[in-house]
């Protein structure tokens, strides 16, 4: 890929047959021409900008200002024309599941822009499958393609989070070592991060099974109902996995606060059996000469087992009233 190219590819699908791709001479012309065809443009080149506005300026600029904005949101605006639709997914290369990015679009019956500011892992596998020799002849069928893709690249991320929530709660019924507190942590925010994104990407989905485009059709709609479902499902796991994350979190925290509580229940069953022998140690240990005992040749001895007994008397107390 040429970085330093706007255009980063483009096809056209005129022929209802295998896409041909375009020469970047023909972009422009292509897209104001009738029949399919799609250019994928990187916003982070300024070029962009301006060859949206001096190549598409058939478009309305509040099209051309979403497309190339940097802070989005997954939403769908509908134009006489066509729609406006940002959409998010993972990243390329992506390891960590929060990595997700953004893909702007305008996309009607006759042409179909793309714009990144990060490579999409969804947009690329597109590609794959075109040079590959897949077959698109409607806007609606690539729109369903690449929702389904986003959806499908996502999914594998969501559910490794399920098995790691997964292995962690074994490890708890072994052994509840408080140490996978730090694992449950990043695995609440990642699922956060997750709900953050996909939430309004299920309402705008949501909102494509009943766009009034004439362009797009019966067969669509079922389609957009399927990446529906498909996002519904991915939500609800998240959401599982989200409760059995807390869960788990705040089991370690239950078990962390009741072996302090009975750490602390201790120490004061300690601290109240040495109250008593503190209170005579201190006592018998003032400088006064008629301290009892303090002439005989046993006293010390004497005072050592009294004390010793009456720490015993005070556990065997304290044991039959159940305190340890």
């Amino acid at each position: 890929m040429n970085k330093n190219n706007h255009i980063l590819f483009s096809y056209s699908f005129a022929n209802d047959s295998r896409a041909i791709k375009l020469d970047d001479s023909r972009v422009a012309g292509e897209l104001k021409s009738e029949g399919l065809s799609w250019v994928h443009l990187d916003a982070n080149d300024e070029l962009a900008k301006r060859w949206l506005i001096q190549k598409v300026n058939y478009l309305d600029h509040l099209i051309i200002e979403a497309l190339i904005a940097h802070e989005t949101r997954p939403r769908i605006i509908e134009f006489e024309r066509g729609l406006l639709v940002i959409i998010r997914g993972v990243a390329l290369n992506a390891v960590e599941p929060e990595e997700m990015v953004s893909l702007r679009m305008w996309i009607d019956k006759d042409r179909i822009i793309t714009l990144q500011y990060s490579d999409m892992k969804a947009i690329y596998n597109i590609k794959e499958q075109i040079d590959g020799g897949k077959v698109i002849k409607t806007a609606e069928e690539f729109l369903y393609n690449l929702i389904d893709q986003s959806i499908a690249t996502t999914a594998p991320f969501l559910y490794g989070i399920g098995d790691k929530v997964d292995n962690i709660e074994n490890k708890i019924v072994k052994s509840y070592n408080l140490n996978l507190r730090e694992e449950i942590l990043p695995i609440r925010s990642q699922l956060a991060i997750f709900k953050r994104y996909l939430t309004p990407q299920k309402e705008m989905i949501g909102k494509l099974r009943y766009v009034e485009s004439i362009w797009i059709n019966d067969w669509a709609r079922r389609h957009f109902q399927e990446n529906h479902n498909h996002i519904s499902q991915l939500l609800d796991e998240a959401e599982e996995v989200a409760s059995r994350a807390k869960i788990l979190q705040d089991e370690l925290m239950h078990y962390l606060n009741e072996r302090i509580n009975k750490n602390m229940f201790k120490l004061s069953v300690v601290a109240i059996i040495f109250m008593p022998l503190t209170f005579f140690t201190g006592l018998f240990g003032m400088n006064f000469n008629e301290i009892p005992g303090a002439n005989n040749p046993s006293g010390f001895y004497i005072f050592c087992f009294l004390m010793f007994l009456i720490a015993i008397i005070l556990a065997i107390f304290f044991k039959n009233k159940n305190w340890f």
